[in-house]
């Protein structure tokens, strides 16, 4: 039986998905208990303030695998302004034109603002290689793997390698290279 851990391990937008379904479920409640003594828009702003902070280290540690960086989580909020004014648009609509409850909108506002949130959040903390011809991409390169393990795609090369040094073939990888 295969290691249930292991199943999701090439799997980001899976485990983006179960991350953001925990800091989802976390984020609605303290919404909905915060309705208690405060209006909906200051309820939403205080839990999208506490879902920002435990989504960073959810993202960081879980989805995309990376080592915790103090600029990365200064940046992360601003990041994330474009999802908050999103969802409390979508809130907005919800409420006001709609007629949807109170309880009910964020549900909406979180579905209607996911795939925005996938792609920013992947942007910012993606590590960046760069194409001979001066190009970048994003790609994957989990934190505990050792830098020595991981196999770039063909024609990249990983930002300070230099030019001839450590250029990715298919089918090897930096430790083949590295130990001829």
């Amino acid at each position: 039986m295969a290691n249930p851990t292991s199943l999701f391990a090439h799997h980001e937008p899976v485990r983006f998905l179960i991350a953001g379904g925990i800091n989802t479920l976390f984020t609605l409640g303290l919404y909905w208990l915060l309705l208690n003594w405060l209006s909906y828009p200051m309820a939403y702003t205080l839990s999208f303030v506490s879902g920002v902070l435990s989504g960073y280290a959810l993202n960081t540690y879980v989805v995309f695998r990376r080592r915790w960086s103090w600029m990365k989580l200064l940046a992360f909020p601003s990041v994330q302004v474009v999802n908050y004014l999103c969802g409390l648009a979508v809130i907005w609509v919800a409420i006001h034109w709609l007629r949807v409850s109170q309880m009910v909108a964020p549900l909406l506002a979180t579905v209607v603002v996911l795939p925005i949130n996938f792609l920013l959040t992947r942007r910012l903390i993606r590590g960046r290689m760069s194409h001979k011809d001066g190009s970048s991409i994003a790609i994957d390169q989990p934190w505990e793997d050792d830098l020595h393990t991981r196999s770039a795609a063909p024609g990249f090369r990983r930002h300070g390698d230099v030019a001839g040094q450590a250029e990715d073939e298919p089918g090897t990888s930096l430790s083949d290279r590295h130990s001829h």
